[in-house]
């Protein structure tokens, strides 16, 4: 770096006093700490100061907009508790990161704007899948619009003069396109029965004989069982909590629609002006295109029917002598069982009649237009009366 400055110095070592304490903060963005040294410190001495007042300038801003923001050096930035993980993989310079709040205290994600959109999402929708799936899912569906913007930033540096000299001016363009698409998908799930849904439903099944479990200790239980998913998780987000109530209250569809949250666009956005004010110093994104999508979903869930899913679950129950600890009228069990299994016999002797049926009529069907059945006299008389016809026709036109 050769020879520097008081001013550098001091410069230097408040850096080095915003370096290397990593949080977990919402949003974060490291800036090569040696870069910005060196910058100011080949500017004249008067030029350093105002480069020094920019710098706290920018950093005004970046509090301002909740952007955590840390000084590095290349080794400090690679040596980074191996908890964080950026992208799935180390960090970089210049990136704005956004956490992956799963409450995960053992792994702490970020990830960039679009990453962390389809992360958020995907494990959005990861969790409940496996929550709901303990509590009789039966199918997904879901619709799926995205509008993708890419919005191209650049800032440009005017100089006159000779260097640190000069006069200066700055000047940013900007360009939006916008694309959209749409996706459609689903997914099913098996009837395995759910001793949770009976734990804690609000209709008792008549062969407990106890009184319905608490749904935060179901909950706590089931997600204890998983080192991805969190209770913590759970009880932040309201809308999980919410459609966990209608479906203990018998809901068998569920619909629902969401949109990401415009919060990170806009954060994106400001750092984007920040960048083009203060990159002369270091201050800036990594990518001066910024790919920001917007998106809406909508979810079909639906549940299997009550009865299917208890007569499962007595299979489960019946079928495994460790349950018999449980706090279950077993008596009852065997004849709510028997119930349920006589009704379900009952239902499909009946689908059973109604195909038969559709095999006798599609039988006849076959048998009547069957080649077999088919006579070549029919032909002959169908040409014969063809012909007749034709030459009736002919002659009346002949007579006008």
């Amino acid at each position: 770096m050769g020879k520097t400055s008081p001013i550098t110095d001091l410069i230097v070592s408040y850096l080095n006093s915003r370096a290397k304490i990593l949080s977990s903060p919402d949003t974060i963005i490291f800036f090569d700490k040696e870069q910005i040294i060196n910058q100011i410190n080949n500017s004249w001495s008067w030029y350093k100061m105002s480069n020094f007042n920019k710098l706290k300038t920018a950093e005004k801003k970046l509090k301002k907009r909740n952007i955590s923001y840390f000084y590095y050096t290349q080794d400090e930035l690679n040596s980074i508790n191996e908890i964080y993980k950026f992208n799935n993989g180390k960090a970089k310079f210049n990136e704005l990161y956004f956490k992956l709040d799963d409450y995960n205290e053992t792994r702490i994600r970020y990830y960039t704007y679009d990453n962390f959109i389809r992360y958020s999402e995907d494990y959005n929708y990861d969790f409940f899948v496996y929550l709901f799936s303990f509590f009789g899912l039966k199918s997904m569906r879901w619709s799926y619009t995205n509008v993708h913007n890419t919005e191209k930033n650049s800032d440009k540096n005017a100089n006159i003069g000779v260097k640190d000299l000069k006069s200066e001016f700055q000047y940013s363009t900007n360009e939006t396109s916008n694309k959209s698409i749409g996706i459609e998908g689903c997914k099913n799930f098996e009837n395995n029965g759910s001793s949770f849904y009976f734990d804690s439903c609000e209709r008792r099944a008549f062969w407990y004989s106890y009184c319905k479990k608490e749904v935060d200790d179901i909950v706590k239980e089931i997600l204890n069982r998983s080192n991805r998913y969190s209770y913590e998780y759970y009880k932040n987000n309201e809308s999980l909590q919410i459609r966990l109530d209608n479906r203990l209250r018998g809901a068998k569809q569920i619909c629902y629609e969401i949109s990401n949250n415009t919060h990170h666009k806009v954060i994106i956005t400001k750092m984007i002006k920040i960048s083009n004010k203060f990159a002369s110093i270091g201050i800036k994104l990594n990518s001066t295109n910024v790919d920001t999508k917007c998106y809406t979903k909508k979810y079909s869930i639906n549940f299997w029917d009550v009865q299917d899913m208890e007569l499962t679950t007595l299979e489960n129950i019946l079928g495994n002598t460790q349950h018999y600890g449980y706090n279950i009228d077993m008596y009852r069990a065997h004849e709510r069982y028997e119930e349920l299994s006589n009704n379900h016999i009952l239902s499909l002797d009946e689908q059973l009649e109604i195909l038969q049926e559709k095999i006798r009529i599609k039988k006849l069907k076959t048998n009547r237009y069957s080649k077999r059945q088919f006579n070549s006299n029919d032909l002959n008389d169908d040409f014969t009366n063809y012909s007749l016809r034709e030459n009736s026709i002919k002659d009346n036109i002949d007579s006008l």
